[in-house]
């Protein structure tokens, strides 16, 4: 015995215990990593933002959806959004806008319907959401 009253074994218990405990401390004051980010989720109180009628003679219909976070940093947005389409052959896809200037103020995306082969009209609703790192607004513009 060591100290007075353990064995090292029971010395050999407490310091791991120690250094776990230290281990603890440090994982908790962390603030790096996917558990510490906080999303907000930021939409209209609208059922669907856009509600419109595709004419059949189309080639598509686009709009931009532009996400303006409250903040002037950078921030980490993403965009979701649900649809119903009147036609069953018709799906809308979402991406990047390509001739979006990076910038800390805003971030836009592409929304489009992808045409049917049927050439019919085709209604078409869309609702839209941003997950992000800072509260913020939605704005969007048919495009074509």
């Amino acid at each position: 015995m060591t100290r007075i009253g353990q064995t090292n074994e029971e010395q050999l218990v407490s310091r791991l215990k120690k250094l776990l405990q230290n281990v603890r401390d440090i994982k908790k004051a962390q603030t790096v990593g996917g558990s510490s980010l906080i999303l907000q989720r930021t939409e209209t109180e609208n059922t669907w933002d856009v509600n419109a009628t595709v004419l059949g003679s189309s080639a598509d219909a686009t709009w931009r959806v532009t996400w303006s976070p409250d903040i002037d940093s950078p921030t980490y947005s993403q965009l979701e959004y649900k649809y119903e389409v009147s036609n069953s052959n018709g799906n809308v896809i979402a991406y990047d806008d390509p001739n979006d200037i990076d910038s800390d103020t805003q971030k836009s995306y592409i929304v489009g319907l992808i045409p049917n082969p049927n050439l019919t009209d085709e209604t078409v609703k869309l609702k839209f959401a941003i997950r992000s790192t800072s509260t913020g607004s939605l704005s969007w513009t048919r495009l074509t």
